[in-house]
């Protein structure tokens, strides 16, 4: 990839912007992975259970899920049958 050198400059600073972004992003995932450990602690739920109620929550996909599971036990249920 040839570029200029004001070219230059523009990638330098997307890529800074993307690595800076990645490093904010790696520590919300640390702080989400220690408050799942709290909640372990603190009610004895499993952390990746926590995280998976907090990801419906904010998708805002509980009736998606539902549908899902149904979908899923039906295909079990199949095949156990």
């Amino acid at each position: 990839m040839q570029l200029d050198a004001a070219q230059k400059v523009k990638f330098k600073k997307n890529i800074r912007e993307v690595v800076d972004a990645l490093a904010r992003v790696q520590g919300e995932n640390e702080l989400i992975n220690e408050i799942a450990k709290q909640a372990k602690d603190n009610f004895d739920i499993k952390p990746a259970k926590f995280k998976k109620v907090a990801k419906i929550i904010f998708e805002q996909s509980l009736d998606e899920q539902r549908v899902d599971f149904e979908e899923l036990c039906e295909l079990v249920e199949t095949v156990i049958h």
